[in-house]
C-alpha cells in the first residue's frame, strides 16, 4: 500500500516537520506514562460522547479496507457513524462522528478540552474539507464546555458544546 497522508500525520506536520519525519520513519521514542494517560483519558471521554449518538455504528475496530467499505455502505444507508473512514487519493482519515441530516451530513470532532485550542481548527477542518470534496454537507465541532470540572461522570446534556466551523469565519476556499 502506498503511503497515505492521515489526519494524525497532517497534525504532526503542522506542529513540527521533524516530528512528521520521525513519525513516518518510526523513529519516535515510546510514549511516556503521562502521554499514555492523556490518550486513555481522551478515549474515555469519547466513550461518553458516544452516548450522545445511541444509534450510531462504531467502526473503530475495523481494519483499513473493511472500514472504508463499511463507511461507504453506512453513508448510503444514511446511518450515524463513529470512526467513519474516508479516503481520496493518498488522503485518509477517520471522522469521529458522521451524522446524516436532511441537508447532508454533520461532522463532529470530539475533543476532551475545556476550551477551544488553536490546533482544534485544523484538526476539525481536515476531515471537513475532505468530506466537502466528496460532496457531503459540512460540519460541526464538539468540545467540552468551559469551566467544567470532571467529577467522575460526564453530564452529556450540559457539558458538550457544538461549534459550527462556519461561525468561526473560516474561508474554506482560501484555506
Amino acid at each position: 500500500m502506498a503511503h497515505l497522508l492521515t489526519k494524525s500525520k497532517y497534525m504532526q506536520g503542522q506542529q513540527c516537520i521533524r516530528l512528521l519525519w520521525l513519525s513516518t520513519n518510526k523513529l519516535l521514542p515510546e510514549k511516556t506514562i503521562a502521554e499514555k494517560q492523556k490518550l486513555e483519558q481522551g478515549h474515555d471521554f469519547e466513550e461518553y460522547a458516544h452516548k450522545l449518538f445511541p444509534d450510531a455504528i462504531n467502526l473503530v475496530d475495523l481494519e483499513f479496507e473493511e472500514n472504508l467499505e463499511k463507511t461507504k455502505e453506512l453513508i448510503e444507508q444514511k446511518k450515524t457513524i463513529f470512526e467513519a473512514g474516508l479516503k481520496i487519493g493518498d488522503l485518509f482519515l477517520r471522522a469521529d462522528v458522521l451524522e446524516p441530516t436532511e441537508k447532508g451530513w454533520n461532522l463532529y470532532e470530539i475533543k476532551a478540552s475545556t476550551k477551544q485550542k488553536p490546533e482544534h481548527i485544523p484538526n476539525s477542518l481536515a476531515p471537513a474539507l475532505l468530506i466537502e470534496s466528496i460532496g457531503k454537507d459540512l460540519p460541526l465541532f464538539s468540545e467540552l464546555a468551559e469551566k467544567y470540572v470532571f467529577t467522575g461522570v460526564y453530564d452529556l446534556q450540559e457539558k458538550f458544546l457544538r461549534k459550527d466551523l462556519n461561525k468561526w469565519g473560516y474561508d474554506y476556499e482560501q484555506g
